[in-house]
């Protein structure tokens, strides 16, 4: 995201939120493991990050998984984590994650990437994840536990390991009926979206007036939307992801015309 100058406050509440549990309390959640491994059996505290709980209401709720039956093993919370340690990077893809008054605790290893100044890449391809404790040796930020074939970090300095943030690009099949658009709805018509950031500008929602022209909702309603409000950015997606390139009118008339048949 920062390669786009994207808004990463929902990403960041995605990757960092806990809340109390409620009636979810001593309730069961499966956390699923790369397979052939069982889920880990898990019951919720009074607090809970979010994604757990998400687990929870997925499994138990609206499904009904049976905790020991084949629809046990669930997609779980699976996210990127990036840690530095002098000239040396390490980046992992984490899943059962655990947290800590909010800061990444543990999580389980499902794919690393390691690189060291001067040396090629290691990557999970190349080597197995039981040598993870003597590759990242150098990494005071993390130890690693082997329990049950299964690789777990543990982060000693939560502070200084980042999470990765991203959003999943999504199709473009029908995008001529989503708007408004970006990942928090901060631009009103493709139109803007196609012109530099620094052009765009606040719009009302609440119309349902179609602009069939510049593809979008009419600039109508009772709700101002202010980009200028952490989390309603409309920054990002602009000329710096393109290498430079500025689309001019016919440019973006063209590509207006293309996106409206998919």
């Amino acid at each position: 995201m920062r390669n786009v100058d994207t808004d990463e406050n929902m990403a960041k509440n995605a990757a960092t939120r806990e809340s109390a549990s409620g009636l979810f309390k001593d309730k069961m959640v499966l956390i699923p493991r790369p397979l052939p491994l069982p889920p880990v059996i898990h019951f919720l505290g009074a607090t809970e990050h979010i994604s757990l709980l998400l687990l929870h209401l997925g499994q138990r709720v609206l499904i009904g998984a049976d905790p020991f039956g084949p629809q046990a093993i669930l997609p779980g919370y699976v996210t990127n984590a990036e840690i530095n340690e002098g000239n040396s990077k390490l980046l992992v893809t984490l899943n059962a994650l655990q947290f800590k008054n909010g800061k990444l605790h543990k999580a389980q290893v499902i794919s690393f990437k390691l690189w060291k100044e001067g040396v090629t890449p290691i990557t999970s391809e190349t080597v197995a994840l039981t040598e993870l404790p003597q590759l990242l040796s150098e990494f005071t930020k993390v130890s690693v536990v082997i329990e049950d074939l299964s690789t777990k970090l543990e982060f000693n300095d939560q502070h200084e390991t980042s999470i990765a943030l991203s959003y999943k690009g999504r199709p473009l099949n029908g995008i001529w009926a989503t708007a408004p658009y970006l990942h928090n709805g901060s631009v009103r018509t493709l139109d803007d979206l196609l012109k530099p950031a620094k052009e765009r500008k606040p719009f009302h929602v609440g119309s349902r007036e179609f602009d069939p022209v510049n593809v979008g909702y009419e600039d109508k309603g009772d709700f101002s939307l202010d980009p200028n409000i952490p989390g309603s950015s409309n920054a990002g997606h602009d000329e710096k992801t393109y290498g430079g390139k500025i689309f001019d009118e016919t440019e973006r008339k063209q590509l207006i015309e293309y996106l409206k048949k998919l």
